[in-house]
């Protein structure tokens, strides 16, 4: 299955290796106001792919889930990462977080988007070098470039605002492959 998608997505298949797999996992916000937390994976990454069917909380429809990467922070110190956000308002974007505190946001293309409450999305993060693909539902959807950071952990994130009371994303079918020779 997943020689399959990398193939698809024309990610070399001889030049790397699965390095995390997990059928289900989950971000739980409840009774949280403007939070974004994640479940960190196991290594440091430098090219990368990260994939996971991402289904949505309970809670508002701008709670956001999707994935952080190239996190150099440790838990609980200050953080510089990556994300890749996606909301059942239909927007997709990547943010850079450095020393705690966001940059501006970058757009993509939502339109693949499943944004009903009980709906579900595969989203696909290809790491390459400064460049950042996004896959939504087998469509290619956006493309980011930064060159700040090279490597770090990768992680599924969520995040809520003021007005949820219950929040939180599952995660099904989620892992992670390393390739290019790191």
């Amino acid at each position: 299955y997943v020689s399959q998608i990398l193939g698809e997505i024309g990610v070399p298949l001889d030049t790397g290796y699965l390095a995390e797999e997990k059928r289900q996992d989950a971000v739980d916000n409840t009774d949280e106001d403007n939070l974004v937390s994640w479940n960190r994976f196991d290594g440091t990454y430098t090219d990368f792919v990260v994939s996971a069917t991402i289904g949505w909380g309970a809670g508002a429809t701008d709670d956001y889930c999707g994935f952080v990467f190239r996190d150099v922070g440790e838990e609980g110190d200050t953080n510089t990462l990556y994300a890749i956000h996606i909301d059942r308002l239909g927007r997709l974007w990547f943010a850079e977080l450095t020393d705690s505190e966001w940059g501006d946001n970058t757009y993509g293309n939502g339109e693949f988007l499943n944004v009903d409450i009980d709906d579900t999305n595969a989203i696909i993060l290809v790491g390459a070098g400064d460049t950042f693909s996004v896959y939504v539902n087998g469509e290619y959807a956006a493309q980011f470039q930064d060159d700040t950071l090279e490597t770090g952990v990768i992680g599924l994130m969520g995040g809520t605002f003021e007005s949820s009371d219950e929040s939180g994303c599952t995660f099904t079918n989620r892992w992670s492959a390393s390739y290019g020779g790191v």
